[in-house]
């Protein structure tokens, strides 16, 4: 089983051009009015040919291919739109290539590489991001404790302020269950 060691060896072999921990920001304008997206990526990959990957390393268990691909986990889009944007300075990449999450956890699971083409998927996030500011704009938005509700989905930080836990899903599925 290859190791985060092998794994670099062999990306240094690809001959890329390497940003670690490469800081980025973008204005995004929404209905006339500018959204300010900042954002860092643990690494961006270039290729000879312009193709940019964009790489997280993950001590726990990163999203699955599903989830990125419903917007469930939108962070690797949204950082390659912001690349295509140019919003990473001395960055400029001319095609989507891979999103790439690296598991170098210890124990069960170890390293892992998990790639998958970006496609278009970061023309979908950015589009879903800037329904959402929009949205969010409107006077009497009410904001949602949860963006897309899952059961056992992962604790969000305002849970308990919701109550989700006593008018959600969960509580449904216990007292059925």
């Amino acid at each position: 089983m290859p190791d985060l060691l092998d794994y670099e060896a062999g990306r240094i072999a690809l001959g890329l051009t390497r940003h670690a921990e490469a800081s980025g920001a973008m204005t995004i304008d929404i209905a006339g009015e500018p959204f300010r997206l900042r954002g860092r990526a643990d690494r961006i990959d270039l290729h000879g040919d312009g193709r940019v990957d964009i790489i997280d390393f993950k001590t726990g268990k990163p999203p699955s291919r599903k989830q990125v691909e419903a917007g469930l986990a939108p962070q690797l889009p949204m950082e390659m739109a912001m690349v295509l944007d140019g919003a990473f300075e001395g960055i400029v990449a001319a095609a989507p290539g891979d999103l790439i999450h690296v598991q170098i956890g210890a124990g069960r699971g170890g390293f892992k590489e998990q790639a998958q083409p970006a496609g278009n998927l970061h023309d979908k996030v950015r589009g879903e991001l800037e329904a959402l500011i929009a949205l969010m704009r409107q006077e009497g938005f009410a904001f949602a404790a949860q963006r897309r509700p899952a059961p056992r989905r992962f604790a969000g930080d305002y849970d308990h302020l919701a109550r989700l836990s006593e008018w959600g899903m969960e509580s449904d599925a216990d007292e059925t269950g």
